[in-house]
């Protein structure tokens, strides 16, 4: 083996090991449990954990739609709840989900969970 392919294999090793070592994104909505109602008109807060070996820039929130962007935890966001037939099957129910943003961009979009708003 001559000194070139010596240093590209070992630069092939560090890239390799280096690489697994970073873990991958992972966003979850802690809050509001799946399936629980809430009061019309009540305030929600959906809070979310996030983690990124590169680091999170922002968490957003949706609740049917863009809710708010939070840039530091612990991830929350809060809205009031409402029946909105536009943008659910059942205008009782509301779908949260949140999508967090690294520092380099890339994205991650956690689970939706479903909550039903009582008259």
């Amino acid at each position: 083996m001559n000194k070139m392919s010596f240093v590209l294999i070992s630069l092939c090793i560090i890239l390799i090991s280096g690489c697994s070592m970073l873990s991958p994104s992972s966003v979850e909505i802690t809050s509001p449990n799946d399936g629980i109602y809430v009061e019309r008109g009540a305030t929600v807060t959906i809070t979310a954990d996030a983690s990124d070996s590169q680091g999170i820039e922002k968490v957003v929130f949706f609740a049917d739609f863009e809710r708010g962007t939070d840039t530091s935890e612990p991830y929350e966001c809060t809205f009031t709840a409402e029946y909105n037939a536009d943008f659910s099957p059942n205008p009782s129910d509301v779908e949260i989900w949140a999508v967090s943003y690294d520092e380099k961009g890339n994205e991650k979009t956690s689970e939706s969970v479903i909550i039903h708003v009582n008259p």
